[in-house]
């Protein structure tokens, strides 16, 4: 009966194999909201390459993923790339 009560207060983002659980409102999104405004960061990006990275992504200025992620996640991002050197190498250009 306890967890039938808790289960109101999580959800779950799907990774490639597993579950992330987590309290309701606890996202990868935002904890980057909540950096974003503590340092006052202009701007920000991410990589992720799962569907546990969507809210993430969503939040970010610019969204990167891999060239191997799901067409999902492929569709949510600015660039898909093929490593991190590459996505450092386009926030470089978009300075």
């Amino acid at each position: 009966m306890k967890l039938i009560k808790n289960i109101k207060r999580v959800e779950g983002f799907q990774n490639r194999n597993s579950v992330d659980i987590v309290r309701k409102g606890c996202s990868k999104g935002t904890g980057i909201k909540i950096i974003k405004d503590h340092y006052r960061l202009e701007k920000i990006a991410g990589i992720g390459d799962s569907y546990n990275d969507l809210p993430m992504l969503k939040v970010v200025d610019t969204a990167f993923t891999f060239k191997t992620s799901p067409q999902e996640i492929k569709q949510q991002v600015h660039y898909c790339v093929n490593d991190i050197a590459e996505a450092i190498a386009l926030l470089e250009v978009e300075k």
